[in-house]
C-alpha cells in the first residue's frame, strides 16, 4: 500500500478542496492510504470522515500568494516564514514517509521543494490559471519556477489550465488534464432529490439561481444586473453561498444592488448550503456568471450533473465543458446583457430548456463524475511511483 500525504494549506471549503474531499472519498483505500496534512477547521472534519488521517499542519504566517495581497513586498518576512515552513514540512515527512506528495493549493505548491530533497515524488493539483488577472508577474514567475523544478506530475484540471502552463513554458509531457469530478448526483436525477424550499418560493413561478462563494470575480453583480434588466416579477433570485476570504464589503455591496434595483423582494441571499444536489434539484436555471477566466467551473459541473439546465461564461472552463445550446448555454463574459437574455430564452422556452438539462446530465455523467476524477488521479500516482515495477525504497525517506 501506498501512503499519499496530500497538502492544502487552508481549513475551509473552497472549490479545490470540495475536489479534495471528492477525491479522497473515492480513492482505492486497498491500494491508497490518504494523508491529509492541514489546519484543523472543516475541511480536516470532512476529510477524517472520508477515511484519510489527519496530521494537523497550521503553517507560519508565510507569505500571500493571491494578486490583492501584495505579492512579495515584505522580502524578509516572505523569506523567513518560507524557510520555516519548509522545516515544518520536512518534519512531518519525516514522520509520515509517503510515496506520494499531492500539493493542493498554491501555497502548498510552493512547499514541494521539501520533498524532492527526500526523492519522493510530487503531484501538483493546480486549480488555478496563472494569468495576470489573478496573479502578480511575480507570483506567477516563481510557481513557474517551482513548477519546473519540482513537480514531477502536474495534474491541471481543464485545458485552459494546461495551456497556460505551456505558455509559461512548463513542458507539456509532464502535464495531465483531469477533469474535476462531482460526487453530489451520479446515481440519481434531478427529479429524484427533495428540493430546498427557499423562503417566499411560493409566490414566483420560476426560481433562477447563482451558486458559489460570493467575491467579485466570481460575478454575482453580474447576475444581478442580468436579474435587473429581465423585469420579470414572476422570478425569485436566490444567491447561494457564502463569504470566505474576508470578501464582506462585496456582499454588503450586492446587497445594496438588489435593494436599490428594486429586486430586493425577488433576491434571497441564502448563506451557505451543503446539500448541493438539493439547491440544484429547487433551481429551474442554474447560473455561473465568473468575470473571469474559470480553471474549471465546478458549479457548471455540478449543475449538469445534477440534470439543471446551466447558463455560463463563455471563458476558461466552462467553454470546453459546454457545448453550447446542447447541453448548456454559453453568454459573453461580465456582460449582463448577455445573460439576461440567455435567462430569457430559457424562461420563454421551457421545453428546450429541460431538454438542455437532460442532455447536461448526460454529458456529465461521461465526463465530470467523481469515479472518473479519482480513476485519473490514481493513473498519475501509478505514473510517477511506477507501479508495475515499483522498488519499495526508491522514493522511501532513509
Amino acid at each position: 500500500m501506498k501512503t499519499i500525504l496530500f497538502l492544502d494549506h487552508v481549513g475551509v471549503l473552497g472549490g479545490g478542496e470540495v475536489v479534495l474531499l471528492n477525491l479522497l472519498r473515492g480513492l482505492d483505500k486497498t491500494r491508497y492510504r490518504p494523508v491529509v496534512a492541514l489546519p484543523p477547521g472543516l475541511l480536516a472534519e470532512q476529510a477524517a470522515t472520508a477515511g484519510a488521517d489527519i496530521a494537523e499542519l497550521d503553517l507560519p504566517g508565510f507569505f500571500g500568494l493571491h494578486k490583492d495581497e501584495g505579492g512579495f513586498i515584505n522580502l524578509v518576512k516572505a523569506g523567513r516564514d518560507y524557510l520555516l515552513a519548509l522545516k515544518t514540512l520536512r518534519r512531518m515527512l519525516s514522520r509520515v514517509k509517503p510515496d506520494i506528495l499531492h500539493t493542493n493549493s498554491n501555497k502548498a505548491h510552493l512547499l514541494s521543494r521539501a520533498a524532492v530533497s527526500y526523492g519522493i515524488p510530487v503531484v501538483w493539483h493546480m486549480h488555478d490559471l496563472l494569468l495576470p488577472e489573478f496573479f502578480s508577474r511575480q507570483q506567477i514567475r516563481l510557481l513557474l519556477h517551482n513548477a519546473s523544478r519540482y513537480a514531477t506530475r502536474i495534474i491541471a484540471v481543464s485545458q485552459a489550465v494546461r495551456k497556460a502552463l505551456i505558455a509559461g513554458g512548463i513542458s507539456a509531457e509532464r502535464i495531465r488534464v483531469v477533469y474535476n469530478g462531482c460526487a453530489a448526483g451520479e446515481s440519481s436525477d434531478k427529479a429524484s432529490n427533495t428540493p430546498v424550499v427557499f423562503t417566499q418560493s411560493e409566490r414566483f413561478s420560476h426560481i433562477v439561481g447563482m451558486v458559489g462563494r460570493i467575491s467579485p470575480w466570481k460575478g454575482q453583480h453580474i447576475f444581478l444586473e442580468a436579474a435587473s434588466r429581465l423585469k420579470r416579477e414572476d422570478v425569485l433570485f436566490p444567491v447561494i453561498g457564502g463569504v470566505l476570504f474576508g470578501e464582506d464589503d462585496y456582499r454588503r455591496r450586492i446587497g445594496e444592488m438588489a435593494l436599490n434595483s428594486g429586486l430586493n423582494e425577488q433576491v434571497l441571499f441564502t448563506g451557505y448550503l451543503p446539500d448541493t444536489s438539493s439547491v440544484y434539484s429547487s433551481l429551474d436555471i442554474s447560473v455561473h456568471a465568473s468575470v473571469l477566466p474559470e480553471p474549471f467551473g465546478l458549479v457548471v459541473a455540478e449543475s449538469m450533473l445534477a440534470g439543471c439546465p446551466v447558463i455560463a461564461s463563455d471563458l476558461g472552463g466552462p467553454s470546453e465543458m459546454i457545448n453550447d445550446g446542447v447541453d448548456g448555454l454559453l453568454f459573453r463574459t461580465g456582460n449582463s446583457g448577455s445573460l439576461a437574455e440567455r435567462i430569457s430564452w430559457m424562461l420563454n422556452h421551457p421545453d428546450e430548456a429541460v431538454s438542455i438539462g437532460e442532455q447536461g446530465r448526460r454529458t456529465a455523467l461521461r465526463r465530470f463524475t467523481a469515479d472518473r476524477m479519482v480513476a485519473g488521479i490514481e493513473r498519475v500516482y501509478k505514473e510517477v511511483s511506477c507501479l508495475e515495477d515499483y522498488d519499495a525504497g526508491r522514493c522511501r525517506i532513509s
